[in-house]
């Protein structure tokens, strides 16, 4: 009789811990899924700001574009809110030409740490900084010991690319960024 009811008093403890199913002290058992959050973002440029919203039309092909001119020339993508980042991909007329610019994360629009570089980088890549036939891609952050990816991400809510060098060509076509989101 004793051992039926350490049985139910340790059932009952369980439930009101939140071992049994519910969410209370369950944090790392949280699944993160990415999600594309540039869906509903908003770009601005400092040079031809009429096309800054092209990047984020969804389409990669060479159609559309925004384009910097000279040195200091930006492009701020604004995530809306501060989230982990998966990845960020660029994809680009010349990915060689990725060279000269600056790519930074923030999240207030003022503090800026560099990432997206062939090596370190304030914001380093984890898997390294790849550049593809039409594309560059960074998965920004440090590498999580958890398990969980979503745990080593770098926060950021603004996204920005800026020109470093005169006379080169430089054409953003899209920019897609994925967010970890805890999936329901």
């Amino acid at each position: 009789m004793l051992n039926r009811i350490e049985f139910i008093i340790a059932v009952i403890l369980m439930l009101f811990l939140g071992g049994c199913g519910g969410t209370a002290g369950q944090k790392d058992n949280i699944q993160y899924v990415q999600v594309n959050v540039t869906n509903n973002s908003v770009a601005t440029a400092s040079y031809d700001s009429s096309n800054a919203l092209l990047v984020l039309d969804g389409d990669t092909s060479f159609a559309n574009f925004w384009s910097g001119n000279i040195p200091g020339d930006n492009l701020v993508i604004d995530l809306g809110s501060v989230m982990p980042i998966a990845k960020i991909t660029v994809f680009l007329f010349d990915p060689k030409a990725s060279m000269n610019q600056t790519y930074g994360l923030s999240k207030d629009g003022v503090v800026w740490r560099e990432t997206m570089q062939l090596s370190g980088g304030e914001v380093p890549c984890t898997t390294g900084f790849s550049i593809g036939p039409t594309k560059v891609s960074c998965k920004p952050g440090v590498a999580s010991s958890s398990g969980n990816a979503a745990d080593g991400a770098y926060q950021a809510r603004y996204f920005r690319i800026t020109m470093n060098k005169s006379n080169v060509v430089f054409q953003v076509y899209e920019v897609e960024i994925l967010g970890w989101v805890a999936s329901d």
